[in-house]
């Protein structure tokens, strides 16, 4: 399941109360690669792990990209992305 924020700026309880109710065993908070979005990941990171939730928290950011549409611009495409994740979900649930 994806969930997509209208900006990095808050609504940090909303998702970590949607993580407190379905206790994924993956979360993986995608920041855009500037100041702001880095940010605002690590805040919602810190809000889910305060949660105490029996979840792996990660947040991904881009190396060549300012976000996952850049990348799959410019690094490849949304198979690359969605293969990475695959594999680390597969990680995590072993």
């Amino acid at each position: 399941t994806a969930i997509g924020r209208s900006n990095c700026v808050g609504e940090h309880y909303q998702l970590a109360d949607l993580v407190d109710r379905v206790r994924p065993p993956l979360v993986v908070i995608l920041a855009d690669n500037d100041d702001a979005g880095l940010d605002g990941a690590y805040d919602l990171e810190s809000e889910i792990l305060d949660r105490k939730v029996e979840t792996e928290v990660e947040v991904w950011e881009w190396n060549s990209a300012n976000d996952l549409r850049e990348f799959c611009q410019i690094d490849g495409n949304k198979q690359i992305f969605i293969n990475a994740l695959k594999g680390r979900l597969e990680d995590v649930r072993r």
